[in-house]
């Protein structure tokens, strides 16, 4: 009797794997459920240059090298080995080395402009040319995209690590960015799952087409049911109140670190003016990089009004150094 109940269970599961893998190949063959691209970083996660990360949600390609991925980048797409668009990080504390790392967004990232005519770039010639007894090496760990949670998470899992003297925060405007049926959730609200959970979540949203469109159904039928509640402050990806409290234990991190801290006004711009978004936060940023954008802002320093130029990044390099070498640099 054992060996027949066996038998049929076997029997039935083998049907539904069968069952599975039937739907799976016409889903496949009718094109139904295709990964979608409804923005850039949808096409580029498509050809590999995002990696899915449980604890950052994304980042790049570690240690890979794209000509021109997208309209977004000029010349070469150079990864480090975290996975952040840099050179290579030279390990441990050096004599005479001081080291300054950046988190931010797309802008810091340098979409649009090569990977020299960032501000960080600049920034750093501009600080070895000042100061001949000390060496300033300023690495780029911003990404396209990024809340103020991915970048707490990145400092706290990932920076501290490397030993920074100083980390300057450029928050931008990821954090208000509305929620919608295809991202319906708040960073927050994203759980940080066990490594093999989250190996077999990559390879069902890359692979399954029949995952993909059971979840799509769920999401959009989830997302019905909470936009009758009409439109709250909590459907963004980060509330204001999330906002300041990402920056405070950035902000603690770094005092428990001896690790100095900048941070810079979250700058807008829009119907050709420029906004100060820090000012809706109730936040006081160190540098209120929005003032001196505002006496330039008929120059033509934006791409779109989301991202700086070449003058921007110009500019920005020339407020970040009038800043810095005013400080102190030795303990």
């Amino acid at each position: 009797m054992m060996n027949i109940k066996y038998k049929e269970i076997l029997g039935i599961v083998l049907t539904v794997v069968l069952l599975i893998l039937s739907a799976e190949l016409v889903l496949r063959r009718c094109g139904i459920s295709r990964p979608e691209e409804i923005t850039n970083m949808d096409s580029m996660f498509k050809t590999g240059v995002f990696v899915r990360d449980r604890i950052l949600f994304w980042r790049f390609h570690p240690g890979a090298r794209f000509d021109r991925p997208s309209f977004h980048y000029k010349g070469q797409l150079r990864i480090n080995a975290f996975g952040f668009r840099e050179r290579e990080i030279s390990g441990g504390n050096i004599a005479g080395v001081y080291k300054i790392f950046f988190l931010g967004g797309s802008n810091t990232c340098g979409e649009g402009m090569y990977e020299s005519e960032r501000f960080s770039n600049l920034l750093e010639s501009r600080l070895n040319s000042e100061f001949k007894d000390i060496h300033f090496e300023v690495y780029n760990f911003a990404m396209p995209g990024y809340s103020t949670l991915q970048m707490y998470r990145l400092f706290k899992n990932v920076l501290i690590d490397l030993h920074p003297q100083m980390v300057i925060v450029n928050p931008e405007r990821a954090d208000e960015l509305r929620l919608s049926a295809n991202a319906p959730f708040r960073d927050s609200e994203i759980r940080i799952l066990p490594q093999v959970p989250f190996k077999l979540l990559c390879f069902l949203e890359t692979d399954s087409y029949i995952y993909r469109l059971v979840r799509r159904h769920m999401l959009v039928s989830f997302w019905r049911v909470k936009d009758k509640e009409g439109p709250r402050e909590d459907m963004v990806r980060v509330t204001p109140d999330e906002h300041r409290q990402n920056l405070e234990k950035m902000s603690a991190l770094a005092r428990s670190n001896k690790i100095r801290i900048i941070f810079l006004a979250s700058m807008g711009y829009e119907n050709g003016r420029i906004v100060n978004i820090d000012k809706d936060y109730n936040c006081q940023p160190n540098i209120d990089i929005t003032v001196r954008f505002g006496e330039k802002v008929n120059e033509g320093l934006f791409l779109d009004v989301g991202h700086i130029n070449e003058k921007g990044h110009l500019l920005l390099s020339e407020i970040l150094f009038d800043y810095l070498k005013s400080l102190k640099y030795t303990d």
